[in-house]
């Protein structure tokens, strides 16, 4: 995957304007520190971001709440969700071409969002959030 071009960019701006793009129906988005920003190919970002809050949607339910924010005790940022989390066997899977846990998935959303991270060198991985949803982090 080819990055266009790095530039800091407001990850708080740039998950609401990515959120705007995705069916997420009554579900919400609250996002931390909105101001703070990456160093990021911004259309690469915004594809990470939509793959997220889509799957988010399709896995938590209409009425899961999706959060964005930094990373407190490293340099990074993480989404996470409220919805039904990720089954602990499975958290090292999630971003391998081809994986899902849903009969009508493809498999391409976390591989997808997997190669964007590892295209700005950054560490994702995969957890559960304090409310017992998902949690992606992404180490920069």
């Amino acid at each position: 995957m080819l990055l266009e071009t790095l530039e800091d960019v407001s990850l708080g701006r740039l998950a609401t304007a990515s959120w705007r793009w995705v069916d997420t129906g009554s579900a919400e988005l609250a996002v931390e520190n909105a101001e703070r920003t990456i160093r990021a190919d911004r259309s690469q970002v915004t594809s990470l971001f939509e793959n997220l809050f889509s799957n988010a949607v399709a896995h938590g339910g209409a009425d899961v709440t999706v959060r964005v924010g930094f990373l407190e005790a490293t340099d990074g940022f993480y989404v996470e969700d409220d919805g039904s989390g990720i089954p602990d066997q499975h958290l090292d899977d999630v971003f391998e071409h081809g994986y899902t846990t849903s009969d009508d998935g493809t498999g391409l959303g976390l591989s997808i969002v997997g190669a964007i991270a590892e295209a700005h060198d950054w560490t994702a991985s995969a957890g559960e959030s304090d409310d017992g949803g998902a949690r992606l982090e992404f180490r920069t």
